[in-house]
Parts: C-alpha cells; structure tokens; sequence
C-alpha cells in the first residue's frame, strides 16, 4: 500500500504541495480574470458547467498529446488543466450557494 504523499517512496514535504496548489491558484485566477466578460457562472446550471468540465476534459487530453508530438507546449497543458479546474470550482461554488 503506497502513501499518498510520497513520490517515488521518498515523504514529499507539505510545503511543496502548498506551493504547488498557490501556483495552481493563481492559473486559475489568471484564467478566470481573462474569461470574465463571460458572465458569472451563477447563471447557469451545474449540469452546463459539468457538461463544459467534460468538454474541457477533452482539450486537455488533446493537450496532452500534442505535447507528447512536439505541437504544444507545457503552457497550453497547464492552461487546459485551469480550464477542467475552474469549471469543477464554479459547480463547487453553486453547490456551495444550495440552501440546504
């Protein structure tokens, strides 16, 4: 049985996940700052935004095999994965707004 937190059996310290996670943070922010003529994601409904998460999915697989071919950069992976992030956020956000 394998640790969560190690790579390759070594601990891997909570620090570097932290940071790991405000690098991530701050993509997102970027992404959702870009998209923000959009409109809030209050507006539609968690099955739209599932439905984009999903579509979102499939760019970032796309991505990821351009990348392996030499056609992408790391850039457009880690943009791809903000995407798939920031659609999980907003469903998380409108269940969060759900009178229970």
């Amino acid at each position: 049985m394998s640790d969560e937190h190690t790579i390759t059996g070594k601990i891997r310290p909570y620090e570097e996940d932290c940071y790991s996670v405000a690098r991530f943070s701050k993509m997102m922010t970027a992404k959702m700052q870009k998209n923000a003529h959009k409109g809030h994601w209050v507006t539609v409904s968690e099955w739209y935004l599932l439905r984009r998460a999903f579509e979102e999915i499939i760019e970032l697989m796309m991505a990821m095999i351009k990348r392996r071919l030499g056609k992408a950069t790391r850039h457009d992976v880690q943009s791809e994965c903000c995407d798939v992030a920031n659609f999980c956020m907003m469903i998380s956000d409108n269940f969060e707004r759900v009178e229970i």
